[in-house]
């Protein structure tokens, strides 16, 4: 009776250790299976696909069985992809995989997210220069000053819409935290950056989050970068500056005395002030002088009955900024260079 308790205890432990290897086996092998969302932070309605892979065993000879939300969806061998519509915002949808691998281990992993509702980002370059009246938007140029604004539509399953003001915001930087960390925050929808001067597009993202983490939603943009531009108008004595018509072939000047004016598009200044800018006028190859409270404008006085053409130059530089310096040049036609007379 004791060499068979002994057995039995023998086989007992056995089994019990068999049986310990087993669930081991199978914990250890469900840590090597990873489950992917893409997009991670989806809003409602949106299509969502939800990946599982692993390293431990060849997942194109697993069967994967797919529910949405406890109810059966798909399955078969290899169909480790799964698709499906995001559901309305605020409502947590679950999503669940089980596997059966190639060595008739059962492993489950399951996925559970919110649609948060979205979130806008929104930029503008607030030093860049553009003229009275331009209808486009201003860009920036190197070492710019640029302003992104969140704008969240985080929205609870009751359909209740969270303040901006209660949410809270984590920036990066061309994917990087430790560059925003400081504008992060509650609260903090708006991230102020200077154009990184070897970078010419950058990208910013923001993940906007509810108070206790139920509700988030992120997005990207990417920063354009551009290189300012020198455009010349022709400034009539009684019309003003006529911006509709901008010198790019050339001017023939028929009045005695010619205004141009100089628009620096997109030159980092301060208050929107043009003035704050450095301007090197020549014309002919020799230097003259602008206006004296306007230095984008420069006047020309022909005298009567000459005939020719020369080159009018400008030089315009932001001395607080290297790379925004700029040389355009303007063909004008008025009469003999020698006999000309510049003011």
């Amino acid at each position: 009776m004791k060499s068979f308790i002994f057995h039995m205890s023998v086989l007992i432990c056995g089994i019990t250790l068999s049986l310990c290897a087993v669930i081991s086996h199978v914990h250890a092998l469900e840590s090597y299976v990873s489950v992917d969302v893409e997009p991670a932070y989806p809003a409602a309605g949106e299509m969502i696909t939800v990946s599982v892979s692993s390293f431990a065993f060849d997942m194109n000879r697993a069967y994967v069985t797919w529910y949405e939300n406890g109810a059966y969806r798909s399955e078969g061998t290899g169909l480790n992809t799964f698709s499906t519509e995001a559901g309305n915002t605020g409502i947590t949808m679950t999503i669940s995989a089980t596997i059966v691998s190639p060595d008739n281990e059962t492993i489950t992993k399951t996925v559970r997210f919110t649609p948060g509702g979205g979130v806008d980002l929104l930029w503008e370059a607030i030093d860049a220069y553009t003229p009275p009246f331009y209808r486009g938007k201003a860009l920036p140029a190197s070492q710019a000053h640029v302003k992104v604004i969140a704008v969240p539509h985080l929205t609870t399953g009751n359909g209740t819409k969270l303040d901006a003001d209660t949410i809270t915001y984590t920036w990066q930087r061309n994917g990087f935290y430790r560059d925003t960390k400081s504008q992060s925050g509650y609260g903090r929808s708006t991230l102020l950056l200077m154009k990184d001067i070897l970078l010419p597009n950058e990208t910013v993202s923001v993940t906007a989050t509810s108070p206790g983490g139920s509700l988030s939603a992120r997005e990207s943009i990417n920063l354009p970068e551009v290189d300012p531009e020198i455009i010349f108008y022709e400034e009539h004595p009684t019309l003003g500056v006529r911006f509709n018509e901008a010198l790019v072939n050339g001017i023939l000047l028929r009045e005695r005395e010619t205004v141009i004016r100089a628009e620096p598009y997109f030159f980092s200044t301060d208050n929107h002030n043009r003035s704050s800018l450095s301007y090197d006028w020549s014309v002919g190859g020799r230097h003259v002088s602008s206006h004296w409270n306007n230095p984008g404008d420069l006047a020309i006085d022909v005298p009567e009955g000459t005939t020719g053409n020369t080159a009018l130059s400008l030089s315009v530089t932001y001395t607080d900024r290297m790379l925004q310096s700029l040389k355009e040049t303007l063909s004008i036609t008025f009469g003999d260079t020698e006999n000309t007379f510049f003011q």
